[in-house]
């Protein structure tokens, strides 16, 4: 059936528009991808506006902001699991397609026709869980290494919430997604889908870091000898954010990681949970002219953020205000500035406000829902409240059962589906969501610490 209320849609401008559904112009969501051993990626999309046609390039809106052309090699009616080719698909339509290279789950489709309104817009899309929990993989057999990061692009595209990277240090493959459970589910898809079975080693809780109070400093960075000196000044504020977070508890203070909102990139990492802005547009071009050298300190900054001078974890819920930024002889000192010499300032001005402010350790907090026997909800409420740092929410009596509602920290969460199927002879089951990162207790953060290295 035709659609009757019309699709909105962030434009390319920032703003939002109703799209109907009479426009002639394609207007789709990629609402799944799966992939099919014989054809490659299909792509299940729901048609608003236009005809999606075989052969017919349309531009592909990513989730972080990408645009990408493609172009469909084959539309197909799906009924079960039988597939027959259709040619097109019009308005208020679901249909598979074979031949999509890049779009994932959530992305969205729209004509490549210059003079189209709403070439490049976005729908909503699919919201994304955070991912929260890692875990370090290697390749049974060591040949199969390639054929395991290529398996895990695919697993990614059909699965906008599982992430994954080659961490710097250790050449290892690490694998984040919503929680324990969903990367075990990953880890059997590796080897009964793929066959590439997997290793498991370490295991990591997306903790972050962040400022109780504001700060403000003053950095002057300064390197090499005579000829070949370089020097550079910068001046920052920084801002805590964590009184804003969006908890459920107000008189807790937290953030939240954002999720893919309307016409927003989401947060893949942690830098893009931290506001970078200039206080003063005009006066920060007359301090360095050069395009470039701004770039550079603002890079400097973004890049200082994605390591906290704790643990190394990206910082969270801070907001960092560029006040001033100084040449060489502004500060009166012999040398040059170059754009390294003011990426080296941002970043050191980053990593001393953090190390003599009041720094926190964040850590992911779960919205756990239970249903349990009756007789025995005592023992789950005492369990969640004592042993794993918890705070019940709700609890509501449905017949033989009972319904829990609680926020625990994902660290405490580790082995929990043995922990409950033990406390309730089987009988129990659980949901968990991610919900804010909220700071560390200090009993908790000496154990966080200790587990790092660090105490």
């Amino acid at each position: 059936p035709v659609p009757q209320v019309p699709a909105l849609v962030a434009t390319r401008k920032g703003g939002l528009a109703a799209v109907p559904h009479t426009h002639p112009g394609v207007v789709a969501l990629v609402f799944k991808v799966v992939h099919d051993a014989q054809r490659g990626p299909i792509s299940f999309v729901r048609v608003y506006s236009g005809a999606l046609e075989e052969k017919a390039q349309v531009l592909g809106r990513t989730a972080d902001g990408r645009e990408v052309k493609e172009r469909p090699h084959q539309i197909l009616r799906v009924e079960a699991d039988a597939y027959s080719k259709i040619g097109a698909a019009r308005a208020g339509e679901v249909c598979a397609v074979v031949g999509f290279k890049h779009v994932r789950t959530g992305d969205t489709l729209t004509s490549a026709r210059k003079g189209d309104p709403y070439s490049g817009a976005a729908l909503r899309g699919i919201p994304t869980a955070q991912a929260v929990f890692s875990l370090q993989i290697e390749p049974e057999n060591d040949r199969d290494r390639d054929k395991l990061e290529k398996t895990l692009d695919i697993m990614a595209r059909e699965d906008p919430s599982l992430r994954w990277k080659v961490h710097e240090e250790t050449d290892m493959v690490m694998i984040s997604g919503m929680g324990e459970l969903h990367l075990e589910v990953v880890r059997e898809r590796l080897r009964r889908d793929f066959g590439v079975p997997v290793h498991a080693r370490d295991a990591y809780v997306a903790y972050r870091e962040g400022l109780a109070s504001d700060a403000a400093v003053s950095y002057t960075f300064e390197a090499g000898a005579e000829e070949a000196r370089l020097c550079a000044g910068v001046e920052l504020a920084l801002e805590s954010r964590l009184a804003a977070g969006t908890g459920a508890d107000d008189d807790l203070p937290g953030f939240a990681l954002r999720s893919q909102d309307l016409g927003d990139g989401g947060a893949e990492e942690g830098v893009s949970n931290v506001e970078i802005v200039v206080e003063d547009e005009e006066l920060f071009a007359k301090q360095l002219p050069s395009r470039e050298g701004r770039e550079a300190l603002l890079q400097g900054i973004a890049d200082a953020a994605q390591r906290g001078p704790a643990l190394g974890y990206p910082l969270l819920g801070v907001r960092i205000a560029v006040k001033n930024a100084f040449q060489a002889e502004d500060l009166g000192l012999p040398g040059a500035t170059t754009p390294g010499a003011l990426q080296g300032a941002a970043a050191g001005a980053v990593r001393r406000a953090m190390e003599g402010g009041e720094g926190v350790l964040l850590e992911p907090v779960m919205r756990v829902s239970l249903s349990v026997p009756e007789d025995l909800v005592g023992a789950v409420l005492s369990d969640i409240s004592h042993q794993r740092r918890g705070r019940v929410r709700n609890v509501e009596n449905r017949g033989a059962r009972v319904s829990v509602d609680a926020e625990v920290p994902l660290d405490t969460l580790l082995g929990y589906a043995t922990a409950i199927r033990s406390q309730t002879r089987g009988e129990g089951a659980f949901s968990m969501e991610y919900v804010v990162h909220r700071p560390v207790d200090e009993a908790s953060k000496v154990e966080v610490l200790r587990r790092h290295g660090r105490y």
